[in-house]
């Protein structure tokens, strides 16, 4: 394992400001990672200390480690593993090598809304109203056939989502960004790759800390434009479940994962008029992955990526 520590001084008007920290977890990013860290550079900082970027590689075999050793002179870190061992040892490790009184987890397959996107994803953690937030996601990508009918059914969800506990809720933790407070990163150690979004929240509702959902803010996203890509993030979706109540119990998994019907049959037959076909076809889609689950053995933590949402830039 490479590390190189980075250290940065602070001056007398820092002092009263809050500290953060942006780890980024890695695996075969080389499509995506040098525009990442372009963008978190050109952050605006007014009202935080950005003390560190470190990126946890996680055995990366492409050309991840070579190009974030580019930027080792401009403040990020980067933790060169020789194992993979997956997404939530790696998300641990930064957690370990951090000391700031914020931390920010971003997937390296996203792009950032604009230079504000650290400032209003950490404003509630800044303002100690909240332990955890994670802001909204946009798609973007080729628009073949499939990702269209996937777009849609992001846009059911968004609906239902946003309603549901004034859009606090389990649903609306997103593993592509999220800001911890060291009182909650300093506590926390994720168990399984498999559903760590959803172990934050319910590990915050658990010990009695806020989450809060910043609709103010966003990350860009690439949704899978194939069947296979997917049903790798969905299988894991449904298995999440399986692994958090026995984490959490099942009665308090299920109660945050509980959608009233009024409100999803509502927003269903909404974009059924408007899409009819997109509609029924992701219905069957998802049901043939639950029906799939069934069958499928536990995911391990190293799985497969989904290659077809690797490529962001040349879509924005």
């Amino acid at each position: 394992m490479e590390y190189r520590a980075f250290h940065k001084t602070s001056t007398v008007n820092d002092s009263c400001m809050k500290t953060l920290t942006v780890g980024i977890p890695a695996y075969n990013e080389e499509a995506n990672i040098v525009y990442l860290l372009e963008e978190l550079l050109q952050q605006n900082k007014d009202g935080f200390i950005l003390e560190r970027i470190i990126v946890s590689s996680d055995a990366s075999s492409d050309k991840t480690d070579s190009i974030v050793r580019t930027f080792s002179d401009r403040g990020v870190d980067l933790i060169a593993n020789t194992k993979r061992e997956g997404n939530a040892q790696r998300q641990n490790q930064i957690f370990e090598a951090s000391t700031s009184d914020i931390v920010v987890l971003l997937n390296a397959d996203v792009l950032l809304a604009d230079e504000n996107f650290l400032k209003k994803l950490i404003t509630p953690l800044l303002n100690e109203t909240a332990d955890l937030t994670s802001s909204s996601y946009k798609t973007i990508g080729n628009k073949n056939f499939f990702s269209t009918l996937l777009e849609t059914s992001v846009q059911i969800k968004h609906v239902i989502y946003s309603a549901l506990k004034n859009g606090n809720n389990i649903y609306n933790c997103y593993g592509v960004s999220r800001a911890f407070s060291k009182k909650m990163y300093t506590s926390l150690r994720f168990t399984n790759s498999i559903g760590e979004d959803a172990f934050s929240y319910l590990f915050c509702i658990q010990h009695k800390m806020k989450f809060t959902y910043v609709p103010e803010t966003f990350v860009y996203i690439k949704i899978p434009d194939n069947l296979s890509d997917h049903q790798k993030q969905s299988l894991r979706f449904i298995q999440s479940k399986k692994l958090l109540e026995k984490e959490f119990g099942t009665q308090e998994t299920q109660r945050e994962y509980m959608l009233p019907f009024t409100l999803v049959l509502k927003s269903v037959l909404s974009y059924f008029i408007k899409r009819p076909l997109h509609v029924m076809l992701y219905i069957c889609i998802y049901l043939s992955m639950i029906i799939q689950s069934f069958f499928t053995k536990n995911i391990k933590n190293t799985w497969d990526i989904a290659k077809s949402s690797k490529q962001l830039k040349a879509n924005v």
